[in-house]
């Protein structure tokens, strides 16, 4: 029988303007995982679990490699900016955050 972990995934976007600082909004969710599945999650949309011990789960995405552990949940945080004034500043952007966290 293949080992299945839980993860927890709280995934969070913040819109904001230049003017604004915006509200984050937060989704939280619990998924089930075994060894060749992808997290399937923003931001971490491609990386495989290629390892599942009792210690740690490993995972990848092209040339990264990530170490999740029961103690230390993984975090992504990404800005992408939006519009762009005439002289070169940003006008809006979107802030995502990610955190997967090992379920016993």
């Amino acid at each position: 029988m293949e080992k299945e972990v839980t993860l927890q995934i709280q995934y969070g976007q913040c819109s904001w303007t230049v003017y604004t600082e915006g509200d984050w909004k937060y989704e939280t969710f619990e998924r089930t995982y075994k060894v060749g599945d992808k997290l399937g999650v923003k931001h971490f949309h491609d990386h495989v679990i290629t390892e599942i011990t009792d210690d740690q789960i490993t995972l990848v995405d092209g040339d990264d490699t990530q170490i999740l552990t029961h103690d230390k949940p993984l975090q992504v945080y990404t800005e992408i900016e939006g519009r762009e004034w005439s002289d070169g500043c940003v006008y809006d952007g979107d802030d995502y955050s990610t955190e997967v966290r090992w379920m016993r």
